[in-house]
């Protein structure tokens, strides 16, 4: 799974009870921020000029996923 933990890792995390909204968006926030920063250091290392382009794309979703949900993380707790 992204982020360099297991499905059962974030299955299990995300069962607890005490997990809020604000937790679980906060979770999928830092495994969108493993997963950016897995990718770019990838791309630094890539030889191979259709590798890095696959890791580009990859990092531009990345940084989609983390703006969406920090569009969604400010609009349910009115941060600005």
């Amino acid at each position: 799974m992204e982020g360099g933990v297991s499905v059962a890792e974030a299955l299990t995390w995300l069962k607890q009870k005490s997990s809020s909204a604000q937790d679980v968006l906060e979770f999928s926030m830092q495994l969108e921020t493993n997963s950016l920063d897995l990718y770019m250091k990838v791309l630094r290392e890539a030889e191979d000029e259709k590798t890095r382009e696959v890791f580009r794309i990859l990092i531009d979703e990345e940084k989609q996923h983390l703006s969406a949900l920090g569009n969604l993380f400010n609009s349910m707790y009115n941060v600005s």
